[in-house]
């Protein structure tokens, strides 16, 4: 499971996300580094108290472009918000001023 982004989200409790820009250029991916109850616990606890780049337990990237490889040929990904499965190997990069992710397979 990651969460794939356009541009650098930030936490917020009274608005809950937001993006000071749209056009940056850059992916955020976010990824655990298991998948055990633990690592879950802390990326909430972390998110919740705007402090998401400090969780151990999470591999936090902002890129131009990436390669997400599995041992699975799927993997569950949440882009921009929605919940989707996607073929594996992931391709991802950035286009000029563009406001959302597409996956570049």
């Amino acid at each position: 499971m990651f969460l794939i982004a356009n541009n650098h989200y930030e936490l917020d409790i009274t608005s809950l996300v937001h993006r000071k820009r749209l056009d940056r250029g850059n992916l955020m991916i976010i990824a655990p580094v298991d998948v055990k109850l633990l690592t879950l616990l802390e990326a909430m606890l972390y998110a919740w108290t705007d402090r998401i780049q400090d969780a151990t337990r999470l591999d936090i990237r902002a890129v131009t472009d990436i390669v997400i490889n599995t041992d699975s040929d799927h993997t569950h990904a949440v882009i921009d918000g929605e919940l989707t499965k996607l073929s594996t190997p992931i391709k991802l990069r950035t286009k000029s001023a563009a406001l959302c992710v597409v996956d570049a397979n």
